[in-house]
């Protein structure tokens, strides 16, 4: 190998090992930021249950809609709408 192209290949990968582990390091930190949050904290827990306690509620609301007489029901999804005049 000529002398000249390890001369340039010297300071080439001398510059790639701090960036290498620059990379690293960062690759390590977000992979502890992301394996700490697997148990949910008490507030996501407590909005878990809103929305289960929501859906539990919309749900009962329209099937009481429904069940009221003369609620308008919707047509099914294979009719085509009528036009627009």
């Amino acid at each position: 190998m000529d002398p000249g192209v390890i001369a340039v290949f010297v300071p080439i990968v001398g510059m790639m090992i701090p960036i290498v582990y620059i990379l690293v390091k960062h690759q390590q930190k977000m992979a502890e930021i992301i394996h700490s949050n697997r148990l949910p904290s008490p507030e996501v827990e407590s909005l878990r249950r809103e929305m289960a306690e929501m859906k539990a509620l919309l749900h009962q609301q329209v099937i009481a809609f429904d069940s009221q007489p003369g609620s308008p029901r919707l047509a099914p999804p294979n009719q085509p709408e009528p036009p627009n005049t």
